[in-house]
């Protein structure tokens, strides 16, 4: 049995139980298990902050939570697509993509409840019979389940036709999950171009500059706003990263920034406590420029929180250092980074379904943006008096974890938290008037959002 089987088998176990569960209870449960001892695997949940271990009691944390809620949340929406028409794909392909042992009583539901009748039995004992009888994609051992080499190429061929009959959809759509490069016309590729450039050197601008440069070789009725969001900003001022991958012709920028984001990974796992990490230094473990470790991050993190505060080079957007500390979400979402293609085609499926009344994922981009350009004016207003910037940095932060919240209701608690820090004694009253003069013009443009 392998170890990452074993925790999440035993974080299903304890996110499942009501009662005060024990280290004793929990390694008397592991007895037998070769592979892991019961002290081993609590410092792995410890570890991974899904466990906290006090007085011999374990509890379950949040990250460990939500890291299990996301991931059951994955895997129902993929089972769902096929588990009506095709209940063994739908079984299969669950095991496929799980890629690891599975014990009976740790199947989702789903597959449980929809599995084809036997005879009498009930949900689990229908699931064994079908687990039985596929004995040929599937191996078990002692009651846990693992898909084999034959069961991933007979999945793979079918998924195949999939996806042999949606190629031409998907290019139509520019899907990253199949790595099909989008297209752009004449007018979309100068711009972008432009823009590119500008950006990668991490040279500062303005939209009249960018103008300036390309009017004559422009079409007069050409709109930077009307280009394709995926590409560039809806304002056409900040490229992303579709928008790199379809001028360099290739996918060279995704797997840079998956390399980036995971050396800042080993980094932040080794070092719980870390805060602040100098870009050089990531652009040592990447052996890559340290400009192209600033583009890779500032293009992530659009997608995905990965830093509370930076530094920048004078007069520059290229970044000098990053601050992962002060959020269990930044840790969790380092610590569960599995490729940025994840969050690319999951903003894809959130601008295609979401309601009108939630943020999008695009939407959620440009408001990171705003506050974050929010702090840095601030910043330069409070900078002498460091207790009360790191209480508005709080502040702001908090708002980044509630896009969750109905948009009325998100733009309310902005206007209470920036009425609360400039009158109600987050920062003294000798600053206060002039934060205010900061804020009431960007807040008007938080709110237009």
């Amino acid at each position: 049995m392998t170890r990452n089987a074993l925790c999440l088998h035993f974080l299903k176990y304890l996110t499942g139980r009501k009662d005060v569960v024990t280290t004793n209870q929990l390694k008397s449960k592991m007895f037998g298990y070769k592979t892991v001892s019961g002290d081993e695997l609590l410092e792995e949940l410890a570890k991974k902050r899904y466990v906290t271990i006090n007085d011999s009691q374990v509890k379950v944390t949040d990250v460990g939570k939500t890291f299990l809620e996301d991931l059951e949340k994955t895997e129902f929406e993929k089972i769902n697509v096929s588990v009506f028409d095709d209940y063994d794909l739908a079984l299969i392909g669950f095991l496929f993509n799980r890629n690891d042992f599975v014990k009976l009583e740790d199947f989702p539901e789903t597959l449980k409840v929809c599995a084809p009748q036997y005879g009498n039995s009930i949900n689990d004992g229908n699931l064994m019979q079908s687990l039985f009888r596929l004995r040929a994609y599937i191996s078990e051992q002692f009651g846990w389940y693992i898909i084999n080499d034959i069961g991933k190429t007979y999945y793979q061929n079918k998924i195949g036709i999939h996806y042999q009959n949606s190629t031409n959809n998907n290019k139509a759509h520019g899907k990253v999950s199949n790595r099909v490069i989008p297209a752009l016309n004449e007018s979309e590729r100068l711009w972008l171009t432009e823009l590119y450039q500008f950006t990668k050197t991490g040279r500062i601008f303005t939209y009249r500059e960018l103008w300036a440069k390309l009017a004559k070789k422009l079409p007069r009725d050409f709109k930077p706003s009307a280009v394709d969001e995926r590409f560039i900003s809806s304002d056409g001022e900040k490229i992303r990263i579709l928008g790199v991958v379809a001028l360099e012709g290739n996918f060279g920028i995704i797997d840079q920034i998956n390399k980036v984001v995971n050396s800042i990974r080993e980094l932040v796992l080794e070092n719980e406590a870390i805060q602040n990490i100098k870009v050089e230094e990531i652009a040592t473990i990447c052996g890559l420029a340290a400009k192209d470790v600033s583009f890779s991050l500032e293009l992530a993190r659009y997608y995905v929180n990965l830093y509370n505060r930076s530094s920048y080079e004078e007069r520059s957007t290229e970044l000098i250092s990053i601050d992962v500390s002060g959020s269990e979400a930044i840790f969790y979402n380092y610590l569960h980074f599995e490729g940025i293609e994840f969050y690319l085609t999951k903003q894809h499926e959130n601008n295609n379904s979401v309601s009108e009344e939630y943020f999008s994922a695009d939407e959620i981009g440009k408001l990171n943006e705003k506050l974050d350009y929010l702090t840095e004016q601030m910043q330069n207003v409070i900078l002498s008096q460091q207790f009360s910037y790191d209480d508005v940095m709080d502040e702001l932060n908090e708002l980044k974890e509630l896009y969750g919240l109905k948009r009325k209701n998100w733009k309310r608690l902005l206007v209470a938290k920036i009425t609360e820090m400039t009158a109600g004694g987050v920062v003294s009253s000798v600053i206060a008037e002039p934060l205010a003069d900061i804020i009431k013009p960007e807040l008007n443009r938080l709110l237009t959002q």
